[in-house]
């Protein structure tokens, strides 16, 4: 019995000698795991990891800018004089934000449309708050890239040569979509200049009737039957804002020179012209003569 007795005795002691070396042991499983993870942390992130990064950066400046348009934010409606309020500033780094995304994605994915598009967006919503100025910085982004993929050259002088692309021979509708929006934007975000004397009426108007500028493309999209709904949309927008700004010009037709009048009229019929190359239905007949009679009047 005694004997028994110390053999239990042994074996407890055994048994408890075991459970600190079981504790060390786990700790230092764990131990291992968190230096593990810390290396984890400390190692590059892969191309995919860096694109996924930069267009989720692109996506949360645009539902920034989507939250201020929402808001009725314009920028005509700003006291100037006074400091940026913090929508302004909101704007501005999500502007900033997506600027560097959009280029390391361009640097990333050359070959890309998406990019573009993404871009596109965000000069629209930049447009209808009436940023004109970032707009058009966005624009030059977007046209370079574009130039790239069409091999071609536009010898005009920035920003008027935003106004015009080469005829891609491809008929690749992502292509011909991205080129007609550029350029309606182009026009949206350059003709506000007008107003301000930043541009002349004489080389606006010469560029519109001496390159190939978005009435080319709606012709060529018109004759392809491709993009309806799209070209519809783009070219009523030129056409609206055009006689806009045409209508200011000429408040009082007796400060304007004969060659600006001409310009005016010039710009007119262009906006009339990209009504030609919308689909049936989309504006009443009698709506068309009516102004192309208001046009001839003011000339």
């Amino acid at each position: 019995m005694a004997t028994m007795a110390r053999n239990t005795t042994r074996r407890k002691t055994t048994s408890t000698k075991l459970k600190p070396d079981t504790v060390i042991s786990r700790m230092d499983r764990n131990g291992k795991q968190k230096v593990d993870s810390r290396r984890a942390e400390t190692l590059p992130s892969t191309p995919e990891q860096d694109k996924v990064a930069a267009m989720r950066a692109v996506n949360a400046s645009l539902q920034t800018l989507s939250s201020v348009v929402q808001s009725g934010w314009k920028a005509s409606q700003t006291d100037t004089s006074k400091k940026p309020d913090a929508i302004r500033g909101k704007m501005d780094n999500a502007v900033e934000d997506a600027g560097r995304a959009l280029e390391k994605l361009r640097r990333m994915c050359p070959e890309d449309m998406d990019v573009e598009r993404a871009a596109s967006s965000l000069i629209g919503k930049l447009l209808a708050l009436e940023l004109h100025e970032t707009a058009t910085e966005v624009l030059i982004g977007v046209h370079s890239h574009l130039m790239d993929q069409m091999k071609g050259l536009i010898a005009l002088q920035s920003p008027l040569h935003l106004l015009s692309l080469p005829l891609s021979v491809s008929t690749d509708a992502t292509i011909t979509t991205l080129a007609l929006t550029t350029l309606t934007y182009a026009l949206n975000a350059l003709i506000t200049r007008l107003l301000h004397s930043a541009l002349l009426l004489r080389d606006m108007a010469s560029v519109l009737q001496n390159n190939t500028t978005l009435l080319d493309w709606a012709q060529y999209a018109h004759r392809n039957s491709i993009l309806e709904k799209t070209r519809d949309t783009l070219l009523t927008r030129t056409y609206t804002s055009l006689t806009k700004v045409c209508s200011t010009l000429s408040t009082d037709v007796n400060t304007l020179n004969r060659e600006d009048l001409q310009s005016i009229f010039y710009l007119r019929i262009y906006a009339l012209s990209c009504l030609l190359y919308t689909s049936p239905g989309t504006i009443k007949p009698s709506t068309f003569w009516e102004q192309l009679q208001k046009a001839c009047l003011i000339r």
